[in-house]
């Protein structure tokens, strides 16, 4: 169990939080592991979610929903790759509007 305090516009909140681990490990370790987690969620999935919209894919059958993904995490990294100035929603939308661009993001 982990209890986080947030203090906010003056009000201070609390909260417990529980984890199964598959061993004991010290408090600086299970911080460095649930951190770690968030990385990941913040640095990918919520791309994923409000930059491509991922969420709002309406792929419910068959493979396509995974197919798909992967399609996203791989325009997602070489968006990421190109080394022109930008947010990735600024790339992806300047590789949409000019095919030159795409080919560089491709590789062409």
């Amino acid at each position: 169990m982990v209890e986080a305090q947030r203090t906010a516009d003056g009000r201070t909140t609390t909260e417990q939080r529980y984890y199964l681990l598959d061993q004991v490990r010290s408090p600086r370790e299970v911080n460095a592991l649930v951190r770690g987690h968030w990385g990941i969620e913040n640095r990918v999935h919520w791309v994923l979610d409000v930059i491509v919209h991922e969420d709002a894919s309406r792929m419910r059958t068959g493979d396509a929903p995974q197919h798909m993904g992967v399609v996203r995490h791989i325009a997602l990294n070489l968006l990421r790759q190109e080394p022109g100035k930008g947010s990735v929603k600024t790339k992806r939308f300047r590789a949409a509007l000019s095919d030159t661009y795409l080919e560089q993001v491709l590789g062409f």
